[in-house]
């Protein structure tokens, strides 16, 4: 992984990553290596934990985030879903984020009836 993330960045990219399933991730931003181990989680099913984990960076990334934030939100997003049968059941809300820690975020859950 780290190879590809140097070819990449020879080639002008600034920033680069590669998901490493329970090992986490590893990105190349600026020049800069970081490796992340993967969030705790009671992993039963991993369908679509790659999609979200992509999900919550781009969505931290188009929010304006740094990198390390957005990549968090995306390694944390899935964990949660592995821990869920099915790739949307574990998804992550509004709500959830705001618990986690990810308190900037642009929509607020709507409030208990």
């Amino acid at each position: 992984p780290e190879e590809t993330c140097r070819i990449l960045a020879d080639m002008g990219i600034r920033f680069t990553g590669v998901t490493l399933g329970a090992k986490g991730y590893m990105a190349l931003i600026d020049g800069r290596f970081i490796h992340k181990e993967a969030y705790p989680a009671n992993a039963i099913d991993t369908t679509g934990c790659g999609d979200v984990f992509h999900a919550g960076l781009t969505y931290g990334m188009l929010q304006g985030w740094h990198a390390e934030k957005s990549l968090d939100l995306g390694a944390w997003a899935a964990a949660r879903v592995s821990e869920q049968l099915g790739g949307r059941s574990g998804i992550p809300n509004a709500q959830d984020l705001q618990n986690r820690g990810f308190t900037d975020l642009p929509c607020q859950p709507e409030p208990p009836a």
